[in-house]
């Protein structure tokens, strides 16, 4: 069993959602914005807003989307979950211009979701 210290520096980053037409995209934009306020962030693949939805502009990674987990340590977060046999998928990890892991994804979705974790700030 995981210690209890570790499991509080996991938190939601964000929530990623696949959209696979403009209209629906448009009401998802319309309602984080006009109903709850958030600001519009569009970059050529998705929209985010604020920084907790990500609407994809089409197939994203997971059936559903995807949940990204901020950790303190991801290089140390990847090697205490893979001793708890969690598998992830080295071929889908992500990485900044200067190689530091900056998306590693899960090998398993959970409930139509694919789960990668990132840096915490």
């Amino acid at each position: 069993m995981m210690e209890g210290d570790w499991i509080m520096r996991i938190q939601i980053a964000h929530i990623g959602i696949n959209i696979d037409n403009e209209n629906e995209l448009k009401k998802a934009v319309s309602f984080f914005h006009d109903v709850l306020g958030m600001e519009t962030h569009e970059r050529e693949d998705c929209i985010f807003m604020n920084t907790c939805i990500e609407l994809m502009k089409g197939k994203g990674p997971g059936e559903k989307g995807h949940i990204a987990f901020a950790v303190d340590n991801i290089e140390e977060t990847i090697h205490i979950l893979e001793k708890e046999g969690t598998v992830f998928a080295y071929e889908n990890f992500k990485y900044d211009e200067k190689g530091r892991i900056s998306a590693a994804y899960f090998k398993d979705e959970a409930v139509g979701f694919a789960v990668h974790l990132i840096p915490g700030k």
